[in-house]
């Protein structure tokens, strides 16, 4: 066994230092790949307090740095069509007169990592997506809707913003209808196109006449 392994000896070496070099370009992927995580961005978009109506629509940023949320839509598809409406807006200025707490005003602000942000119940939610287009309300007893929810928000580390969405069956239940997730997860908006045309989108919004 010495003898084959003193005459093999080059072979061995070479051998070893081939399975040493897979074994680091194994932990270097590794490495990429715990720093790529990090980076990514993750926002959470979940139902709290119940399942009805009155349960609250909450944000939470799942991201390993600091997020500032510019911009939350809320799309509404029925039988008769769909429609969206920004919510960014809790308020408008007028409506607390000069001065007051700004972050009582507007969804838009800064998330530290775990933080959360409660947009008020899916039911106050809905109200505010239909005032502010003028569009009356919405029958939650009897009709069928799908409600879906789209942040936007800057990250430190992306060129162009980025975004996640869900989706919320409404179903009649007496006078309180149940809100029910369509998926079990937020899909995060990670492809730059999609991502540049929703930006694109909430350009114009911001400098519309």
């Amino acid at each position: 066994m010495l003898s084959w392994i003193q005459n093999h000896s080059q072979l061995l070496s070479v051998g070893v230092n081939a399975a040493m070099v897979l074994i680091w370009l194994i932990y270097l992927r590794l490495f990429i790949q715990t720093i790529r995580r990090n980076e990514r961005s993750s926002i959470l978009i979940t139902r709290g307090g119940g399942q009805r109506a009155s349960a609250h629509c909450m944000i939470c940023n799942m991201s390993a740095q600091i997020i500032y949320v510019m911009s939350v839509t809320v799309s509404i598809r029925s039988d008769n069509g769909a429609s969206t409406h920004p919510i960014t807006d809790v308020r408008r200025p007028s409506d607390t007169g000069k001065g007051g707490d700004v972050r009582e005003q507007t969804h838009q602000g800064p998330l530290q990592p775990g933080e959360m942000m409660d947009l008020g119940s899916f039911e106050s939610v809905i109200e505010r997506a239909y005032d502010s287009a003028g569009s009356g309300s919405l029958d939650l007893e009897t009709g069928r809707y799908c409600v879906e929810i789209l942040v936007m928000a800057h990250y430190a580390s992306e060129n162009l913003p980025i975004a996640a969405t869900r989706s919320f069956d409404i179903r009649p239940d007496g006078d309180d209808p149940r809100i029910v997730p369509t998926s079990p997860r937020t899909r995060q908006i990670r492809s730059s196109r999609e991502r540049k045309r929703l930006w694109n989108t909430l350009r114009d919004e911001l400098y519309a006449d």
